[in-house]
């Protein structure tokens, strides 16, 4: 993701992750962003599944254009 955002000359890609419910059954919502536009989201049990599928869907959305 960080080498096709350079590629594109797009800002440095950053995630915003906030987490929902019980400390035992947490959900992890992982924002991608170039700068300050939403490039897109993911979720996940872990921070870092959020942020994986956050990537691989901004991947996704870079790929179309």
């Amino acid at each position: 993701l960080i080498e096709k955002a350079q590629k594109l000359g797009m800002d440095a890609i950053s995630y915003q992750v906030d987490g929902e419910g019980p400390d035992h059954q947490r959900t992890y919502t992982a924002k991608c962003f170039s700068g300050s536009k939403l490039l897109s989201e993911g979720t996940g049990t872990t921070k870092r599944t959020a942020e994986t599928r956050a990537a691989i869907n901004a991947l996704r959305e870079l790929s179309v254009r």
